[in-house]
């Protein structure tokens, strides 16, 4: 069985790399876990909601589900520290997982314009999160805290509205 386990994983691979954005890796790894869960059930329910995962940390979790690359993409575009962009990273994957699993399991028939929003605050709030504590402790190993003008770039890409509007649902 985990010899199926692995070629299931590289069919998962395979679906992220061919449809998502490599201009926005982070963003486009969470809708591809989305559209995995909605047109792969099966696949889905064996490869994450089984014991073939083995995974007893969220650190195990994270070095078997983490995109390659998504957790440099946050850091330097959201000036993040590597402790922080991993941390989001890990708050975002399991939040989105937990919409996966609702498609999944089909508890829910949510089309990707009602789950967007609602990612999109989760994203926001665990980012002034992290950049609160990042800034209350400092920057550490000489990085930068936060760059506002990174930001910008960042909420421009998701939709030209700033994080507070979001926020607010505005």
């Amino acid at each position: 069985m985990t010899q199926l386990f692995e070629v299931c994983r590289r069919y998962l691979y395979r679906f992220i790399e061919e449809r998502s954005d490599p201009e926005q890796r982070f963003q486009s790894a969470g809708k591809c876990h989305l559209a995995f869960a909605k047109e792969e059930k099966n696949l889905f329910r064996f490869l994450f909601l089984s014991p073939y995962m083995k995974a007893n940390t969220f650190e195990e979790v994270y070095r078997q589900c983490a995109v390659n690359g998504v957790t440099q993409e946050i850091k330097s575009t959201l000036g993040l520290t590597e402790a922080g962009a991993r941390r989001l990273y890990m708050s975002m994957m399991i939040y989105t997982h937990g919409i996966a699993c609702m498609l999944a399991a089909e508890a829910a028939n949510l089309p990707f314009e009602d789950i967007h929003p609602q990612v999109d605050f989760a994203f926001f709030s665990f980012l002034n999160q992290i950049r609160k504590e990042e800034n209350s402790a400092g920057p550490s190993s000489g990085e930068k805290p936060c760059a506002g003008g990174n930001r910008k770039e960042l909420e421009n890409r998701a939709g030209n509205r700033s994080g507070e509007e979001r926020l607010n649902n505005k």
